[in-house]
């Protein structure tokens, strides 16, 4: 407001207001929420974590020139920043323009879970909150405190509403370099195989898988009427039963220590530990099929040096015990050989036991 502003054309003075006028509006609108500023007295960067309300309908007829129709816009998307002005992490939630219903996610690297949209002051308008605080390092309750959030929105993005639509892939991909597509796809093929192979329904599959053959095996033994040495063991391998016994065998042991022992899921690690020492004893011959696995493919080394977990670390190694000692029995008269001495044999043979 500038009052008693001289006009140069006719020479008069008027109270006069200056603004700024939005001539055309795109599309997809992006706001940015300028979280950031620098401090000329410390010279440094600091986060304003003030709260900052922002809406769902965002109408701006009161910013465009005269004459020019102001589309209403929705909310689509916020890019949070979690962290401080040194620091942090960035996530988003994302609204589903696919789904007639009011469908949000939360886009948190390789993490997409469902996000409630009512909950979007809480996640994004940041501001203060109410945190317990404990006396030294005890669980003492002491009092709450109130204090910033480090949470909050960064950059928000709306869409008109009447162009809010899923764009088809073929439409994308007329934007898209080649390049960053087949990278884009190559990333969801992975992260889809992932997803799948470290399903617990899938290694469930895998260790009943086991569990039936070994079953089927015993069933055979009780039929046959007689007991089977581990000679006639080997003899009869090609019989369908051991065959698929022994397939499913080298699948499980690949696959638990490969790839299971690396996942952050372990529920039923134990359990396949125990099932494969199990089939092992059914197959003593496998013993040396696991022995050369094991040290071209290094699973041991990887597994102690990648793993933390000592309840994976007790099963694997009461699995080796049950392999070793097959792989003893099974190749004694050579070990004899490097053990002349009567007394070094009975040591050594008292370890397989």
């Amino acid at each position: 407001m500038f009052s008693d502003y001289k006009c140069e054309e006719c020479d008069k003075r008027y109270d006069t207001i200056r603004k700024s006028s939005i001539g055309s509006l795109p599309p997809t609108l992006f706001v940015h929420c300028k979280r950031f500023e620098f401090n000329m007295d410390t010279l440094r960067r600091y986060k304003i974590t003030d709260e900052y309300t922002f809406p769902t309908k965002l109408d701006l007829s009161k910013y465009v020139k005269e004459g020019v129709a102001a589309p209403e816009y929705t909310l689509v998307g916020v890019v949070v920043h979690s962290g401080t002005a040194d620091s942090g992490h960035y996530y988003s939630f994302i609204r589903d323009r696919s789904s007639p219903e009011e469908k949000w996610y939360c886009f948190n690297d390789s993490r997409v879970e469902p996000f409630d949209p009512n909950d979007i002051p809480k996640e994004c308008f940041g501001g203060t909150e109410t945190r317990p605080r404990y006396a030294g390092t005890t669980s003492y309750y002491y009092h709450e405190v109130t204090a910033p959030k480090i949470n909050s929105g960064y950059l928000l993005v709306y869409e008109q509403l009447d162009k809010v639509k899923t764009t088809s892939l073929a439409e994308s991909e007329k934007y898209i370099p080649r390049k960053i597509l087949d990278d884009i796809w190559k990333e969801n093929e992975e992260f889809l195989m992932d997803s799948s192979v470290f399903r617990t329904e899938f290694f469930d599959c895998l260790i009943t898988s086991v569990e039936k053959h070994i079953a089927e095996v015993e069933s055979d033994a009780e039929m046959s009427g007689a007991e089977k040495t581990d000679t006639c063991l080997k003899q009869l391998v090609g019989d369908t039963c051991q065959k698929q016994l022994a397939e499913s065998t080298k699948l499980l042991t690949q696959f638990v220590l490969a790839v299971m022992v690396h996942s952050s899921q372990l529920q039923n690690i134990e359990r396949a530990f125990d099932v494969l020492a199990k089939s092992y004893s059914k197959l003593p011959y496998l013993s040396s099929w696991f022995t050369d696995e094991c040290v071209k493919n290094k699973w041991l080394e990887s597994l102690f040096n990648e793993c933390r977990s000592g309840q994976v670390h007790t099963s694997a190694l009461k699995l080796v015990r049950v392999i070793y000692r097959h792989a003893c029995e099974e190749h004694k008269d050579m070990l004899a050989k490097y053990l002349p001495e009567e007394k070094s044999k009975k040591r050594w043979f008292s370890l397989t036991k």
